[in-house]
C-alpha cells in the first residue's frame, strides 16, 4: 500500500489501515477564458490534510517496521474540480511528493 509523502507501495504486512482528514475552502484562482462555452471560475480550493496509515505484522524485508505512519500535506483543487495537485511530507521515515491526479470522470478519454 502506499500514502502521500512516502514511497509508492512502501507498506506490507497483514494488516493495514489508513485514515485521511482534509478541510476545503476557496482561494482566488485565475479565471480561464474557454472561448465560446463560458469561462473557468476564478475559484480553486485550497485542502490542507493530514494522513496516517497504520502497519501491523510487517514483512521483517521492508524498511518499514509496524507502527503509524502520518503524513501531512496540501491539494490544490482547481478547473471545475477535475484537476488535483497534493504536496506532502511523511512525518516518520517519509520524504516530499508531489501528486497529480485528473477526476476519474476523464479517465476513459485520457
Amino acid at each position: 500500500m502506499s500514502g502521500p509523502g512516502f514511497d509508492f507501495h512502501a507498506f506490507s504486512g497483514s494488516a493495514l489501515s489508513t485514515q485521511h482528514i482534509e478541510w476545503r475552502f476557496p482561494v482566488p484562482f485565475v479565471p480561464i477564458r474557454l472561448g465560446r462555452w463560458g469561462r473557468a471560475p476564478g475559484e480553486a480550493k485550497l485542502a490542507p490534510f493530514v494522513h496516517g496509515v497504520a502497519v501491523h505484522s510487517a514483512n521483517s524485508g521492508l524498511r518499514l517496521a509496524d507502527g503509524w505512519y502520518p503524513s501531512v500535506g496540501v491539494g490544490a483543487i482547481a478547473f471545475f474540480d477535475l484537476l488535483r495537485i497534493d504536496v506532502a511530507r511523511g512525518l516518520r521515515h517519509g520524504r516530499w511528493t508531489l501528486s497529480i491526479d485528473v477526476t476519474r470522470d476523464l479517465w476513459p478519454i485520457l
